[in-house]
Order: structure tokens, then sequence, then C-alpha cells
């Protein structure tokens, strides 16, 4: 049985990358995707897509009986190194295309994928890799219509080596997109190209979806990703800690793991408030620090988009509509960007539909927001304190 594992991952392909000097503390994010017994059979997936990155020979990975798979091999092994090396090259057949990952929001199935896209483009730089929402891809279709570029659209689209497609239930009930992405998928299969496709819903469970649709996306490899277990959560909180630079005692990062069964993004919302919580203690989170906050965080459910914007607005004497408007008010602005980190902080919702909600920004804007107040955060005490009164209002809720 495999213990944890740690499948190296750099930040999505859609986040540049920012200098020390420009952010002393890091941003919650963690440049590993953190796979323990629970998500296993992700691995075997990896090795098998991507056998440069996961070696089987480290670790109890079992293949599906039906499938033969190109695993990375042992040092040494020539035969079946030109066959792994040769699986991991452009144009090889993919065993697992579409890879189909299934799983509620905060079990990390976007950071996934994104950072696989990272890992392809970084390998092979010359290849063409495609990366889009199901909301981008429709919206673009559209745009691509109006304009007269279709052709050119679908161009991008069908000579990818690599589709990134996050959050394809968004497709539902779209049906001219729908067929778009059903020819998009025959002509990358074709191609023996790889796509990757990410849903909070089963194949089967998205409504109004085609049915021709449907059966091209689970001709591949559909895996569920679970929430991550004990050993997964304690590895998660460690290295996240450690990219943050924040201490946190032994004795307090055991309990937090062990007591605090949460989604990915709730551990991160937890560390920060235990790092702010800590700041006036020398910065070191302590036992006490967390057994006082899964104390108060017992019973409690995740904030809502809804009870942020309202919490940040009323915090900042401002409009809940103001959060959600253009205007460029210094006061609406901040607001606007605290209430949009809180979000990324505390919930599981993607940068899509936190920009959505907030008057329909895409994931870039909120993006670039969230890492101003991680910027201000380290620079103004004040704006700390604004934050960990809105942390504690929203989850003692």
């Amino acid at each position: 049985m495999i213990g944890v594992v740690e499948i190296p991952l750099t930040a999505s392909t859609c986040e540049p990358a920012k200098t020390a000097a420009q952010q002393p503390r890091r941003p919650a994010g963690l440049r590993q995707f953190v796979v323990g017994r629970e998500n296993r059979l992700l691995l075997a997936a990896v090795a098998s897509c991507f056998p440069a990155v996961v070696d089987p020979a480290n670790f109890d990975v079992q293949a599906p009986a039906h499938a033969t798979l190109p695993f990375a091999p042992a040092a040494g092994d020539s035969a079946a190194a030109d066959q792994g090396a040769a699986a991991d090259q452009p144009g090889a057949a993919r065993p697992y295309s579409p890879l189909v990952l299934i799983g509620a929001p905060g079990t990390g199935k976007s950071h996934f994928a994104l950072g696989m896209a990272r890992y392809w483009r970084q390998t092979r730089p010359e290849d063409l890799i495609t990366c889009a929402t199901g909301a981008d891809f429709a919206r673009e279709l559209n745009d691509a219509i109006e304009t007269r570029t279709l052709d050119a659209w679908r161009a991008r689209y069908r000579s990818s080596a690599l589709l990134v497609l996050d959050e394809v239930h968004q497709l539902a009930s779209r049906g001219a997109a729908q067929v778009e992405l059903l020819h998009t998928l025959d002509a990358l299969a074709a191609r023996d190209a790889m796509v990757i496709v990410t849903s909070r819903l089963g194949i089967a469970q998205i409504t109004n979806l085609l049915p021709a649709l449907e059966s091209r996306l689970v001709a591949g490899l559909s895996i569920p990703l679970s929430l991550p277990g004990l050993d997964a959560r304690r590895r998660l909180v460690e290295r996240l800690a450690a990219e943050r630079g924040t201490t946190i005692e032994p004795e307090a990062l055991s309990l937090l793991a062990e007591r605090f069964e949460a989604s990915v993004p709730e551990l991160f919302g937890a560390l920060m408030f235990l790092e702010t919580s800590s700041l006036l203690d020398g910065g070191i989170i302590r036992l006490e620090h967390a057994r006082r906050y899964i104390h108060d965080r017992g019973g409690r459910r995740m904030p809502t988009l809804r009870g942020i914007a309202a919490q940040t607005a009323k915090h900042f004497s401002i409009s809940p509509a103001d959060l959600k408007s253009a205007s460029r008010r210094r006061a609406a602005v901040q607001a606007r960007g605290v209430a949009m980190h809180l979000a990324r902080q505390l919930t599981g919702i993607s940068l899509q539909r936190i920009g959505d909600y907030f008057g329909g920004r895409d994931h870039t804007t909120v993006l670039h927001a969230c890492r101003r107040i991680e910027q201000l955060l380290a620079d103004s005490a004040e704006l700390r304190r604004d934050v960990e009164q809105l942390i504690t209002a929203l989850t003692n809720a």
C-alpha cells in the first residue's frame, strides 16, 4: 500500500509567477499534488499518461487489469526505457484520453490538471497546449461566430497536443458548445492528442448532455477524487506552512490534521486564520491556537459567496451591489478584492465562479485581485485586522 505521494507540479499555466520581492509571503497554494491512499488510482493514470512524472516502481501502484501501461522503467532497463520514453513523446498513443477527473470543489482536480499542462509545456515547449473552462469554451465559440473567426478558433483547439477542459459540467444545456466539443474530441483522438477534463459531477450525472458527447467522455478513464485523508492532510498542512514560511508546532499540526476533516481550500483557510491569530503570540501556531480553532469551527458550514459578500460589504460600509459593480472607487476596489480573497481562501469555489458572482469578471481578474490583497496583507496591519475579523465572523456564522 502507498503512503503519501507527491506529484510535482508548478504554478498553473494561467497564473504567472511572482518574484520574492513582489510577494514577501506566498499565497495559499502548493507546487505538489498530494496523493493519499484515498486517491491512489490517480497515480496509475499519471504513470500511464505522464511516465516521467511518476515511477510506479517507487510505489504500490497497480494498473487496471485490462490495460497495459507504459510505466516509467527501472534504471538500467534500456528496452523498457525506450518504451517509457516513447510513451511520453508527442504523437504517442494515449491509453487514457480523455482523462476525466471527478470530484467536489476542493479536491484539487483543477490544480492537478493545470499542473500537468504546465509540465507538458515545460518539457515540450513546441507543442500547442490549450486550457479553458467549460464556460470559456462556450463563450469563445459565441465570440468566434460573431466575429466570423470560427475556422481559426476550431483550428486552435483541434490542433492542440494537450487540451485541458476544466469544469465540463458548465456546458450543461449549451447544445452548440457541446456539438463543437464533440467534434473537437474526435479530431484530437484522431491525432492521438491528450485530453484532460474535470467535472464536479459524474459524466452521466450532467443534465442535458448530448449522448454522443457523453459517450466520448466516458471512453477514456474517469477517476473520482476524494477529499484528503489523514495522512494527506498532515502532508498538506506541512507543505503549505513551509510554502508560506509559517511556523507551526508539531502538536498543533497533528491536531489540525486529525480533527479537521476538510477540503484542501478549507485547510488553507484554517492555516491562514491560525497564522493571523498567532501574530500576537510570536507568529508561531501553537497547540492552543489549533484547539481553539477546531472548537470554534466544529459543526459550522463553509461560508457561501453570498455570505462573504454581505459580511465584507457590511465591514467596509459599502453595499453588496458595489462589490459586483464596475466602480473603481478605492474603497470598492479594496473591499471587492478582500471578498474575492476570502472566497478563494475559505471555499472550494473556482476562480471563474468567484468572478461570475462578483460582476461577471474573468478568472484572471480574480487572481490579480487576490494577489494584490496578499501583498497588502504583508504590509498593512490594519488590513490584516480587517481580514482576521471577517474570517472570525464568517467561520463562526
